[in-house]
């Protein structure tokens, strides 16, 4: 996926304003230096807490804002896309449906696990890739495209990884027999 210069002007902007509301700018000072404030006295040197929870909070809202300019697939695509797959992979489909509903409730921009899970199927990229290297696909992270991640999924179902999801580990989705 490419960045159009639109994509990295936005991107720079909305950096910009979460690094102002999050109080890494003094607005007046900035608007007249454009350079950051100094960190109080409390945060030189060791990182406090509180700036490590401030550092995940931006990276949660920077990543939110990324997916959400994914195109969003309508529940009608998203569904259809699973059961191709699952008829694919042999899996049954209403058990396949069960888990991207529990796991993401069909949101393909979904972003969980304190921003590690990502997608339909919240994958994580270190799963992601060690599901693509044993299918001999491309493991570039394409965990928020929804034929990739689906294919991917229903590639591990078919091959006993289906306990990498909570619902299935929980007894909240069973397959049929």
């Amino acid at each position: 996926m490419s960045l159009s210069w639109l994509d990295a002007v936005v991107i720079l902007v909305a950096l910009i304003v979460i690094a102002i509301v999050l109080g890494y700018f003094d607005l007046p000072r900035a608007a007249e230096s454009l350079t950051p404030m100094e960190p109080p006295a409390s945060q030189i040197g060791d990182w406090t807490f509180e700036s490590t929870i401030r550092e995940r909070q931006m990276r949660y809202l920077v990543k939110r804002m990324l997916m959400e300019r994914i195109a969003h697939e309508t529940e009608d695509e998203i569904v259809s896309t699973v059961k191709v797959w699952a008829l694919y992979y042999d899996i049954d489909d209403a058990y396949a449906l069960c888990v991207a509903q529990r796991e993401s409730s069909f949101d393909q921009a979904a972003i969980g696990d304190d921003g590690n899970a990502v997608g339909l199927w919240q994958f994580w990229l270190p799963t992601w890739e060690i599901f693509r290297k044993k299918m001999n696909a491309s493991v570039d992270d394409q965990r928020d495209n929804l034929q990739e991640s689906t294919r991917t999924a229903m590639w591990a179902f078919a091959n006993g990884y289906a306990r990498h999801w909570a619902p299935v580990k929980k007894g909240l989705c069973v397959a049929s027999e």
